[in-house]
């Protein structure tokens, strides 16, 4: 419908910094059913099937808040339940080191609320884990494969996916916000830069800019796409 294609709430540059509680705010929109982006499970369902192909949780009653505090020894970054039958604990760590047995802490409330049925993500710069302070190795060997580790350049992956995805459903801005976002992960955790000033570029199939900044993205039948445009 026509919100699908011009997603008038959703407002990228609002919402973007690189402050770690923004960029939990960000991922936490797009994995939203419910979020502003109008693709209802859309984006959720493109992450899950990227990292955990093989897991199965329910499809509705689905909720999705950040910095989540009650009944938690802490503020959980990311949380989503599903139908209060299975839950996933986000941990966004793209600046900041870990806090004294914070991971486990977060296990503690999973086990408490879900029993076996959850998963903790750990989400860092590069990929690498927490450290032992936050989640002790005896604690991790038990929990196995319930605790996952993935970096901003897996989110990067995803987002791409999501951008190709929304093209399809014709959601022209929205794509250009999704890859904006891309563009700034390459820049702040890749330090790689795909920007190049000059050229004309075909955007969407139907506007044409010229002797703009734009990334270089090979992206279905388009040449290019602009992020940013000239004023």
């Amino acid at each position: 419908d026509k919100r699908k294609e011009i997603t008038p709430k959703f407002n990228l540059v609002e919402l973007i910094s690189p402050k770690e509680l923004q960029l939990s705010k960000i991922i936490a929109e797009f994995l939203n059913p419910r979020g502003t982006h109008e693709q209802g499970n859309l984006f959720l369902d493109i992450f899950l099937n990227q990292f955990f192909k093989k897991l199965k949780v329910p499809k509705s009653n689905i909720t999705v808040k950040t910095e989540l505090g009650q009944n938690v020894n802490g503020q959980i970054d990311i949380f989503i339940d599903f139908n209060n039958e299975f839950g996933i604990v986000i941990e966004n760590k793209p600046f900041a080191e870990d806090q004294d047995q914070q991971i486990i802490r977060y296990v503690e409330y999973l086990e408490n609320n879900y029993s076996d049925e959850y998963l903790i993500i750990y989400l860092s710069k590069s990929g690498q884990g927490p450290s032992n302070k936050s989640l002790p190795k005896k604690d991790r060997e038990r929990i196995g494969a319930k605790f996952s580790v993935i970096s901003y350049e897996n989110i990067k992956n995803w987002l791409v996916k999501c951008s190709k995805k929304t093209k399809e459903n014709n959601a022209k801005r929205l794509t250009l916000l999704i890859l904006e976002l891309v563009e700034y992960i390459n820049l702040e955790f890749l330090k790689t830069n795909q920007i190049s000033i000059g050229d004309s570029v075909k955007i969407l199939a139907d506007i044409t800019y010229s002797g703009i900044i734009m990334p270089r993205y090979e992206h279905s039948d388009d040449k290019h796409i602009v992020l940013k445009l000239k004023s």
